[in-house]
């Protein structure tokens, strides 16, 4: 379903918030996104990643990075996409709460989105 709705990403930054296989990140870079920053917690998720991106032939445009949410991450990004597990099992099996994980994603969203532009100041919302 995101795949089918991207916006145009051409020239943007782009953020994909568990990233799993990295197919967000794939095909944003394909679509003209200048740089993709591919996030996960998972070590197998970042080397499939990886593998991903280099099979795509867009590493030069994906960095893939392990990391909770958008943690550590000091950049700000046009756009930002997340696909992370919706069951409590899967985060509790990792020591977390899923609440916790979007309320984390939310907050770095609201403070890592180049939206306050007067041509995109609509699009955002603040909280």
């Amino acid at each position: 379903m995101v795949l089918e709705n991207l916006p145009s990403l051409e020239g943007k930054r782009v953020a994909d918030v568990g990233t799993g296989s990295g197919v967000i990140a794939v095909v944003s870079a394909l679509r003209g996104a200048d740089e993709v920053i591919a996030t996960d917690i998972s070590d197998k998720a970042i080397e499939n990643a990886k593998q991903n991106m280099r099979s795509n032939q867009v590493e030069d445009k994906v960095k893939v990075i392990k990391a909770s949410v958008l943690n550590d991450i000091e950049d700000a990004f046009d756009y930002i996409f997340a696909n992370i597990p919706i069951l409590e099992e899967v985060w509790s099996s990792k020591g977390m709460e899923m609440k916790t994980v979007t309320k984390d994603l939310l907050q770095a969203a609201t403070s890592k989105l180049n939206c306050c532009s007067a041509t995109n100041r609509h699009r955002c919302v603040r909280g």
